[in-house]
Order: C-alpha cells, then structure tokens, then sequence
C-alpha cells in the first residue's frame, strides 16, 4: 500500500496520547511535500506504536514526544549512521 505517513500519524494521535498518559505530551511536525511510501500499514503503526511506548519508558517524570516526518535518502553508507535529507519532491 503507498501512503502519506503525514496522513498516518495524525490518525494515530488520539490513541498514542492514550498510550503515553497525562505527563507526556504529543507533538508532530509533518513534513511538507512528503514523498508517499509503499509500505504495509499495520507493521508501519505499529513501529510508531513502539517508538513511542519506548520513549515513554524513557520519561518516567513526563515530558514531550515529538513524532517528525522527513524526506530521507538510505544508502549503504547512512543505514550505519546518520540518515541525510533529501529535497521534497515537486
């Protein structure tokens, strides 16, 4: 399935702010000119599931988790390290 993940997380807000509780808030800064991904749904929630249950853990005192979305390029050499931005697509 192809999919605008700043479509996806947004959908997911109400249950991850579930998630998380009272002391942490959400926040998500979509990307403009997203490229689409094909991508299976379900595994993609539930990869955002865990990162934010796990950086929920990481605050026991409460906090802010913010969710961002980027235009990215993976190569052999940044899948080891840091990933680089790529320009959005026109």
């Amino acid at each position: 399935m192809v999919l605008d993940l700043n479509d996806v997380v947004p959908d997911m807000a109400e249950m991850l702010q579930r998630l998380i509780g009272e002391d942490i808030s959400l926040m998500f800064r979509p990307a403009p000119r997203l490229g689409r991904v094909a991508v299976d749904s379900g595994q993609l929630e539930q990869v955002i599931v865990n990162l934010v249950v796990n950086a929920r853990d990481a605050m026991p005192n409460g906090g802010q988790i913010s969710v961002e979305t980027a235009n990215v390029e993976v190569s052999e050499h940044s899948a080891v390290g840091t990933l680089v931005p790529v320009p959005a697509p026109t």
